[in-house]
């Protein structure tokens, strides 16, 4: 479910930013992009700390679609973890306020370590940490939802 949500997003962000036009098809160059030097930091350590199990391989996270990086995992009773990490804190908050894709029910989010977002998808399992106690766990800030 999510992966179709991620791929209708990517294809709106390409033509947004002018990779083709829905009408016509056609490409125009894309504006140059200024991206922070500084690199987002591993978000695996952080899943880590959210105790969720990462996705079997997943050591370094991979890119996502935020100029970010993303990490995956599940907790014991099925419900999904996300934490996404930023080159800066106004990278961050901007992508919060003008998310990719819209909140979904029983999304959480949570201000966590190395300028990371925490996403906690609760699905009503039974013996999974709430996302208020993972955010005591992580140290983080756990925001209202809608946020």
């Amino acid at each position: 479910m999510r992966t179709a949500r991620w791929t209708t997003a990517l294809a709106a962000g390409l033509l947004a930013a002018g990779c083709g036009t829905a009408a016509t098809g056609s490409a125009s160059p894309p504006a140059p992009v200024t991206l922070p030097a500084v690199q987002p930091a591993n978000p695996v350590p952080v899943l880590r700390l959210t105790g969720a199990a990462p996705d079997k391989g997943e050591v370094y996270g991979h890119a996502g679609l935020e100029n970010d990086q993303v990490a995956h995992g599940t907790f014991p009773g099925g419900e999904e973890v996300f934490v996404f990490t930023y080159a800066t804190a106004a990278l961050r908050a901007y992508w919060l306020a003008h998310p990719v894709l819209p909140p979904q029910d029983g999304e959480y989010h949570i201000l966590g370590p190395q300028i990371s977002l925490i996403t906690v998808d609760t699905m009503g399992s039974h013996g999974d940490p709430t996302p208020q106690q993972v955010a005591v766990q992580v140290g983080g800030t756990l925001l209202p939802v809608g946020s």
